[in-house]
Formats: C-alpha cells, structure tokens, sequence
C-alpha cells in the first residue's frame, strides 16, 4: 500500500484487552464524523492521543490529552501545533517534534507525532520526554 491510510481501513482490535481499555476509559469525541469503531480503536490506544480532521477540527481526544487542555473550541490552541499539522499535511508524511507545554509553574516537555491519512486527518501522538 503507498501512502497513508484512510481513517476507514483502520481496524480496532476487539480483543479482550481492547474492550477493557474502551471500558476504562472515557473519551470525548468532538464531532458526530468519528465512527464507533474508530473510536473504540482510538481509544484502546495508550498514551495520549488526538485526531485533527482536514479543516483543523479536533474530533477525538484520549482520557490522558483531557488534563493537558489542548483543545479550545474544538481547536488545538497551540498554533505551533496548527503549523506542524499544516506542514504533515502539505508534504503527506509523518513527522516528529518537540513541544513544550507550560502549565503555571510546570512545564512538560513532549516529543509529538504526527500520522496523516489520505482524507486530510492527522493523528498526534504525544510522548512525555519531561525529567
């Protein structure tokens, strides 16, 4: 297969594991364009994660994303979050960076990953890399 997936051939994993993760966990998916089983696979994935259609909307934020308040308005708020999703979606590859988010007094330290699918969708994946 050449290029990136579409969001519709992706397949959860409806194993055991799978379904204690989707039981565990409550997500929020911010636009009725998900489907079910997108969401179950979603959110049987670790770690956190969040899911940005072609126009910049985000449709899915994991549990683990909610206390990071990524999200404004159905928006990423960071704009070098926008302009790194912009850049992965112009060349159609992945892409990796490091961002860091301050919260207060704290900051985290992140390495972010970003996976485009052929409908203009971005899955980012967030890697705490914080001391």
């Amino acid at each position: 297969m050449n290029g990136p997936l579409t969001l519709g051939e992706l397949r959860p994993n409806k194993g055991p594991l799978a379904a204690q993760a989707l039981a565990a966990c409550s997500a929020r998916t911010y636009t009725a364009t998900v489907s079910a089983e997108i969401t179950q696979l979603l959110t049987a994935l670790p770690g956190i994660i969040v899911l940005v259609n072609d126009s910049g909307t985000v449709e899915y934020v994991s549990p683990a994303a909610m206390p990071l308040s990524l999200v404004r308005d159905d928006r990423l708020r960071s704009s070098r979050l926008r302009k790194f999703i912009d850049d992965v979606r112009v060349s159609g590859r992945p892409g990796s960076r490091d961002w860091d988010l301050k919260r207060g007094d704290d900051r985290d330290e992140f390495t972010v990953h970003a996976s485009p699918f052929r409908d203009g969708s971005i899955l980012l994946t967030f890697d705490d890399v914080s001391e």
